[in-house]
């Protein structure tokens, strides 16, 4: 399932922050999971962690280095976190929800990277005001989702092409960068079996129909 994931040293604000996000996000029958974090050790960590855990969009306070996790500090702050994530996904959405979006030099020169950059005391200010805010991060979330599932469909189609000897240089350059992009590798490239590249495009095709109807679940379609 779908993770909405809140990175905060602070259990008491995160779960404050868990709980008022959860309550907006239910109330629009919408089927994702909310939980709340420790930072990760190291911000290394952060990118094999997304994928694993299906993260859709992470929700990250500044000031990291302020709580004791497991008996040591954070290293780093939550633009130091993104600056990691960013250096391989450059679309999943991020948040910064924090008390000290003013005084930060480091939060104004990384707008780009951040879908939001938002007041904790403007996030809590009232029930409308959350409400308005999660409105924009189901809306970032639905866009990537389907951004997602649009990318795999092109997969497909492309796969097909080059197993079927009709892709030309572009197209293959594009399935090239598509398999980086979703981490989905195939062999198939230096594959000269024909009968072997049509299996493995089966088995793969397969997957993706299985990963399609997934997001489609995810999607609420």
């Amino acid at each position: 399932m779908a993770l909405v994931a809140i990175i905060d040293d602070r259990l008491n604000e995160r779960r404050r922050l868990s709980k008022r996000i959860s309550r907006d996000i239910k109330a629009q029958g919408i089927n994702w999971d909310i939980d709340h974090f420790d930072p990760l050790p190291q911000k290394e960590d952060y990118n094999k962690w997304i994928v694993q855990n299906k993260v859709v969009i992470l929700i990250v306070d500044e000031k990291l280095k302020e709580g004791n996790v497991g008996g040591i500090h954070a290293n780093y702050d939550g633009h130091d976190l993104v600056k990691e994530v960013r250096k391989t996904n450059k679309e999943l959405p991020i948040v910064v929800i924090s008390s000290y979006v003013d005084d930060e030099d480091e939060l104004e020169s990384m707008k780009g990277d951040f879908d939001d950059i938002i007041s904790r005391s403007d996030f809590i200010k009232s029930d409308e005001s959350t409400k308005q805010y999660v409105n924009r991060f189901i809306r970032y979330t639905q866009n990537y989702l389907e951004n997602f599932e649009k990318e795999y469909l092109k997969l497909a189609e492309l796969s097909e092409l080059v197993a079927l000897d009709e892709a030309n240089e572009n197209q293959i350059n594009e399935l090239k960068a598509l398999q980086a992009k979703l981490e989905l590798p195939l062999s198939s490239f230096v594959i000269t079996d024909r009968k072997k590249w049509l299996e493995e495009l089966e088995s793969k095709s397969k997957k993706l129909e299985e990963l399609s109807k997934k997001l489609e679940t995810l999607l609420g379609k």
